[in-house]
């Protein structure tokens, strides 16, 4: 019985993908399983998510999210970083956003900001670039907000 149970369940795996108009999965287990990949994530790639040193400070945070457009969970992570002034370096506030495929761990989108400057340092999701913080945001929308 079991081998049988077994067997429908690899042919229930194998056809799945080929039905195009087949509902993306929904629900309180996506988004658990989507917060506890980003969690396991955020916890290797970011150890220590409040530093604090002698040349300043930083934190990280993150939000997690199923894209049904894309079939997959993603997350953006947020650090931010203050280096303090020592006379060798200025005093400077900075912002990383990252867009991490949670499926392949990889980075799919970026945002770097100086609070001295007032256009990212970089902008991009995928092939595609953005000058500001707003662009970003459209940027990320099929990945982060449907």
């Amino acid at each position: 019985m079991k081998t049988m149970r077994l067997g429908w369940l690899l042919l229930m795996a194998l056809l799945a993908p080929c039905h195009a108009d087949a509902e993306a999965p929904r629900g309180p287990e996506v988004k658990g399983s989507c917060d506890e990949a980003a969690a396991k994530w955020f916890k290797e790639n970011y150890p220590a998510a409040d530093e604090h040193t002698a040349v300043g400070a930083g934190n990280a945070r993150y939000t997690s999210h199923f894209s049904v457009s894309k079939s997959r969970c993603f997350m953006e992570v947020v650090a931010t970083a203050h280096v303090e002034n020592n006379g060798a370096v200025r005093a400077e506030d900075s912002e990383i956003h990252r867009l991490i495929d949670l499926k392949t761990s990889q980075q799919v989108g970026q945002i770097v900001i100086l609070a001295s400057s007032s256009a990212p340092l970089i902008c991009e999701v995928g092939d595609s670039k953005c000058s500001s913080a707003k662009g970003w945001m459209a940027l990320i929308e099929p990945y982060m907000h449907n």
